[in-house]
């Protein structure tokens, strides 16, 4: 497995992260009542795809990164660059951000996204800060 993604795929990642919060953006625009092709259960959800797959791919390379360094598979200055360039597309997916600041009651006539990609962001922000805690300082 590649240690991190590389700056094609963290851009396609930071794309597809874009065009799922604007599906969710959307969806919440037509209220909680509103049924959806795409947030139902068969689209989105635990046997299928779940919403922030795409941020939760960043949290799993970050881990990969973690693991390597921990083994001494990488030097804390690589996994810092590596770290960095995961960080760079979450930075360009703060749109999740956005997404779970909408005032919107809790959905009935589809499945609600924003938990699930609000959950992936959370766990790809805490393995970052887990790396860049775990380094040792460069000097």
């Amino acid at each position: 497995m590649s240690l991190c993604l590389s700056p094609l795929a963290l851009e396609a990642v930071a794309a597809l992260n874009q065009a799922e919060c604007d599906a969710i953006t959307t969806q919440c625009k037509r209220g909680p009542d509103s049924p959806s092709i795409m947030f139902n259960g068969d689209v989105i959800g635990e046997e299928t795809l779940p919403a922030g797959a795409f941020v939760e791919i960043i949290h799993e390379s970050i881990a990969n990164i973690i693991k390597k360094r921990d083994q001494s598979a990488l030097s804390d200055q690589e996994a810092k660059r590596h770290t960095d360039d995961c960080v760079l597309a979450l930075s360009k997916s703060r749109d999740v951000l956005r997404v779970f600041m909408l005032p919107y009651p809790e959905a009935t006539g589809h499945d609600d996204a924003r938990p699930s990609i609000c959950e992936a962001w959370f766990f790809a922000v805490t393995s970052a800060i887990t790396s860049y805690k775990n380094s040792t300082p460069i000097s």
